[in-house]
């Protein structure tokens, strides 16, 4: 193999960095940051509030840099989870290629096996005690008479197969407790999925009512301004003419006084019109005492 193909290409600093945990944790409060300020700039626009397009222009840049910085992620690595789950059926099997398949040349006067079949737990048990069974009556055989030393390797050989078949069987149980555990997480994982889709829809229709009764606030407000501006324009009016019918009071008043002081002057006139005519008419009577 060449030395290209044997030594792994050499990761950037930045790299290194972007796949770390600390990297992933500050780029997700980054993430965080970012909507926080979109959402407090959407709220600053349906409320009507003053900077609202500044606030709502920040915050959709930078999620527009954040998801572009989202280019930069490592694709997830996909598990061929099919080939030990039977998520049709709800079950667990198990694909002998990944564990590994073969036959073993056994001895003469043992049963051919034949390790790319499955076995199952009782077959597994089943085989272990019939080895186990079997070292047994090797020992046995070996105490009553004397055979050679490829006997004994024999006896050690087949001790030491039932004690792997042994610990195969127990791997396989802790295998499968394991996948059993497994299958269990992922059940809850999605049982949260989907109440978590069930919250998000919850959510959505509440933000949709939200944003029906803002827009019925709006509508209302609107009509109070109109019916506000209304009001005012009629209360100026009101105040126009008021301050007319106040001019016309005065002018009122004013002809008033000036019609009382006409009224005393020609009282006064009248008394001396008076007073002259009495005199006439006692000087009149004077002349006629003395005609006659």
């Amino acid at each position: 193999m060449s030395q290209n193909s044997s030594n792994p290409k050499k990761q950037s600093a930045f790299t290194i960095w972007w796949n770390s945990p600390k990297g992933k944790k500050v780029i997700n409060a980054i993430y965080s940051v970012g909507a926080g300020v979109v959402i407090i700039g959407a709220m600053f626009k349906i409320l009507h509030l003053p900077g609202a397009n500044v606030v709502l222009g920040t915050g959709m840049i930078c999620e527009a840099i954040i998801f572009s910085l989202g280019a930069l992620d490592k694709p997830f690595k996909e598990y061929h989870w099919d080939k030990i789950f039977d998520f049709e059926n709800g079950t667990t099997k198990f694909q002998t290629e990944l564990i590994g398949s073969g036959t073993v040349s056994a001895a003469p006067n043992l049963p051919h096996i034949n390790y790319s079949e499955t076995l199952s737990e009782e077959d597994v048990e089943k085989l272990s005690e019939g080895i186990k069974n079997l070292s047994t009556t090797a020992q046995q055989l070996a105490s009553v008479s004397d055979l050679t030393t490829p006997t004994s390797d024999f006896i050690r050989n087949i001790a030491s197969a039932s004690e792997s078949v042994s610990n195969f069987s127990k791997n396989q149980n802790n295998l499968n407790a394991s996948l059993h555990n497994l299958s269990g997480i992922y059940e809850g994982i999605g049982t949260e999925m989907r109440k978590a889709e069930e919250k998000s829809k919850d959510y959505t229709g509440e933000i949709e009512k939200i944003n029906k009764n803002l827009s019925s606030l709006n509508a209302i407000y609107e009509i109070h301004l109109k019916n506000v501006e209304e009001q005012s324009t009629k209360i100026g009016i009101s105040n126009k003419e008021l301050e007319i019918i106040l001019s016309n009071l005065k002018k009122i008043n004013s002809y008033s006084t000036e019609s009382a002081e006409e009224s005393e002057k020609y009282k006064n006139e009248t008394i001396k019109l008076t007073q002259q005519i009495t005199e006439l008419n006692r000087v009149y009577g004077n002349m006629l005492n003395a005609l006659s």
